[in-house]
């Protein structure tokens, strides 16, 4: 219905994963969902697809328009190689597009966004910019507030991710703070994944585990999946002293307020019906 109302020329699809499970039976489905938008493209516009995406070849045969692909793993038309982060976890690889190359810096952290640029430099690509072109735009773009959004206050360096949430995305923020470095304590403040359905609980006790297992120092489980949260971190032999169980984000500030230093590294993450950006506010004074 929305692609009938924006009759879009260019579709991208970054990836398909078990996000909105309330409303779909399967990842199957999403894919389908999501495929929607290529088959509406016209015959003279163009698909970007994730090459690395399990459901490339279901979102290939959507479409009739051209096709750009992204990856790393397999071979893209647009292709990162040579990946590496900095201290901040800010990504820097070379981009790969049909044998020319060019030296990509970005300016975000999250090794997960090399992807993104991926796809933005596809598009970018088609519309004839040039690589030099592409790579001072991509070293200069930033995130939406809310989103992977690095934060110094006297509390500590806050990632705050709280946009929204789905396991992807928790676990692509863990990864980031895995590989940041501080000289403090790295927590997560790892708040409810909404419309997740029958994968609710086995989610959340999958997100602890993962936490856990990625050497986060502090886990802060917070709403009604504390318990799983907490259960998939413990599950894994985590010192039960290093995970809280808070109720709500009023709690989860207070608690920050006196637990923590300038040195560590804080990762705000729920979906957005916990409001977890209350929290960054508190700790950041409203800045």
């Amino acid at each position: 219905d929305l692609a009938k109302i924006a009759k879009p020329l260019v579709g991208v699809v970054t990836n398909v994963g078990p996000s909105h499970m309330e409303f779909f039976n399967s990842e199957f489905e999403i894919a389908k969902a999501k495929a929607e938008l290529l088959t509406s493209l016209p015959n003279n516009g163009l698909a970007v697809i994730n090459r690395d995406s399990s459901w490339f070849k279901t979102l290939r045969e959507s479409t009739r328009s051209s096709v750009i692909t992204f990856g790393i793993n397999n071979y893209s038309d647009c292709m990162a190689t040579e990946i590496a982060l900095d201290k901040q976890a800010r990504a820097s690889f070379v981009l790969n597009v049909r044998g020319e190359k060019k030296e990509i810096h970005l300016a975000v952290p999250g090794p997960h966004l090399v992807y993104n640029a991926l796809a933005a430099a596809s598009v970018a690509v088609w519309f004839g910019i040039d690589m030099a072109e592409i790579s001072a735009g991509l070293s200069k773009a930033k995130l939406s507030k809310m989103r992977m959004e690095v934060i110094s206050t006297n509390r500590g360096l806050i990632l705050n991710d709280a946009y929204n949430a789905n396991p992807t995305s928790v676990l692509a923020a863990l990864k980031t703070v895995a590989e940041m470095r501080v000289k403090g304590r790295k927590v997560a403040v790892l708040g409810d994944m909404a419309e997740l359905g029958s994968l609710t609980n086995s989610a959340h006790f999958k997100v602890g585990k993962e936490a856990a297992k990625l050497g986060i120092d502090l886990i802060i489980a917070v709403g009604s999946q504390a318990r799983n949260l907490s259960a998939g971190a413990l599950s894994t032999g985590f010192n039960s002293r290093n995970v809280k169980c808070l109720s709500n984000k009023d709690e989860v500030a207070e608690f920050l307020s006196k637990d923590t230093s300038a040195d560590d590294l804080i990762l705000i993450k729920a979906s957005r019906c916990m409001e977890f950006e209350a929290i960054v506010e508190k700790l950041s004074g409203g800045n």
